[in-house]
């Protein structure tokens, strides 16, 4: 195993530093700067550390110079250069805002009475407190997150012997992490692809994947369109790819076998299923193995649905030419289906097969008389998280709902979509909402039960010219659920939205 590879700045970024130069580039990037330091340091402290500007000009301008300095700098830096991390990238400018911030409190210590001082000293270090306290839920879902290891565990764990992994970078360093700390498979090499000046990036990996494909297993971690059409054969390693100039023979050991023979002389191997429980805004990764038995009479095309009480709630589609497939390849097809926020919990059957299109329509192939086969079962789990909204609430109801947020879509013409976000603060049955206007239900959707804690989406659509929508919550035996007020005292029975 090497150790972290590195490279000269003008081959690995050159261009990157100082990419957005012009007004238009640099506009809405000043729009994402402004967003992060209001996430960062809430609404009010950002105007407090500018007030602190002045008196710290007026009593040591070294000071502002240094911290100001390195503030500007870092600042300009982060928001011109060709990269998402913006937010890690401005750190620095945090600790000289910080410190800009302390410095002037410092100087009005001796300026102001104590009393003053101890009023806005405590006033600030609320409002800190507040906005850690807002972002508190973010945080701790970010600290239960083990994706990074997950994937990178996964396929160390899973990689052929001597491989090696070229990957992005940030997927090299947990696998670094693993190797190195944890010595974990010191056997596989990790190598960083790392851009190099004006050459296309995927043109950059399939250069490194040549050569080395014909000295040892190559995984890469990075899919490019360039890479369909070169020859290889990719087989999917969890959500890596392993580059061979070899076809697939038989259905790797780390798949479920779900045997079925369709007609024309296909037949489905087996599957691999990242996860087994989904909540809302999740996305079942599949990867579906088959193998045409005998020579392809004509195009095909693959489909895998997850079906459930109320049809299908996430769908893929993989169109195959005959001519690439020789009788007897096991073939991998990698599904990406996305749930919708507004996924019902509950059970769902995943299905996989096959069908071809013919004088604009289609059909598809059958096993066993069906027109698919079920590969398994899944549990989608109502989500622990609020969704993200645009326009946050706070309203409490009868039988323990609050209703957290609500969002429109008004992107098919003549409709709108409202988004209803749902959080359960106590124990709550499943209920009916409904929207109505003039007295008239023009919309309604079943609300499941949720346990403290647990969040939900609906999504109802109604008419883009209505003047006034109302809400209505419509629990056992037709009762409305009423609308909380200070000291959970009813309001009424319904809500204008």
């Amino acid at each position: 195993m090497t150790g972290v590879q590195t490279c000269a700045l003008p081959i690995c970024f050159g261009g990157d530093f100082l990419h957005y130069r012009t007004w238009d580039a640099l506009s809405p990037r000043a729009g994402v700067w402004v967003e992060i330091m209001r996430l960062q340091f809430g609404a009010i402290l950002p105007w407090a550390m500018l007030m602190a500007v002045w008196p710290t000009a007026r009593s040591n301008w070294r000071t502002l110079l240094l911290l100001g300095g390195t503030w500007a700098i870092n600042t300009l830096a982060a928001i011109t250069y060709l990269a998402p991390q913006t937010v890690e990238y401005l750190i620095p400018s945090y600790v000289a805002l910080a410190m800009l911030l302390g410095y002037g409190l410092g100087l009005a210590q001796r300026a102001w009475p104590r009393w003053a001082n101890a009023t806005v000293i405590a006033g600030l270090a609320l409002l800190a407190a507040l906005n850690g306290v807002a972002n508190w839920p973010s945080y701790h879902t970010l600290h239960q997150d083990a994706s990074a290891r997950d994937y990178a565990e996964a396929i160390l764990r899973d990689a052929p012997a001597d491989a090696l992994i070229l990957s992005s970078w940030h997927r090299a360093t947990p696998f670094w992490y693993l190797q190195q700390v944890e010595g974990m498979r010191p056997d596989v090499e990790v190598t960083y692809v790392y851009p190099e000046g004006a050459t296309p990036n995927e043109q950059v990996w399939l250069r490194r994947i040549g050569e080395e494909i014909d000295q040892r297993p190559v995984i890469v971690t990075n899919w490019f369109y360039a890479y369909e059409g070169v020859g290889y054969h990719w087989l999917p390693l969890h959500d890596a790819w392993l580059a061979s100039r070899e076809p697939l023979n038989a259905l790797p050991a780390q798949a479920t076998g779900s045997a079925a023979s369709f007609e024309e002389g296909i037949r489905i191997l087996g599957y691999e299923l990242a996860q087994d429980k989904l909540t809302p805004g999740d996305a079942v990764e599949l990867i579906v193995y088959w193998q045409p038995t005998q020579p392809l009479a004509r195009d095909y095309s693959t489909f895998a649905q997850l079906i459930g009480p109320g049809g299908v709630v996430g769908q893929g589609d993989i169109a195959h030419r005959s001519r690439e497939y020789l009788a007897g390849e096991v073939r991998a097809d990698h599904y990406r289906l996305a749930l919708l926020l507004h996924t019902p919990p509950g059970e769902y059957q995943l299905i996989t097969g096959f069908y071809y299109t013919d004088g604009g329509g289609w059909t598809r192939l059958t096993s066993q008389g069906q027109d698919h086969i079920a590969l398994t079962t899944l549990a989608v789990r109502p989500r622990r998280e609020s969704a993200a909204t645009l326009h946050p609430l706070r309203q409490d109801f009868d039988g323990g709902l609050r209703l957290t947020g609500v969002d429109f879509d008004q992107g098919i013409a003549g409709q709108t979509r409202l988004y209803l976000h749902w959080r359960g603060r106590a124990d709550s049955s499943q209920v009916m909402v409904r929207l109505l206007t003039t007295g008239q239900v023009i919309s309604e959707a079943t609300l499941p039960a949720l346990r403290p804690g647990e969040a939900a989406t609906l999504a109802l659509d109604v008419a883009d010219n209505l003047a006034e929508v109302e809400m209505q919550i419509v629990g056992d035996g037709g009762a409305l659920l009423g609308r909380l007020g200070p000291w959970h005292r009813r309001l009424s029975a319904g809500m204008r939205l």
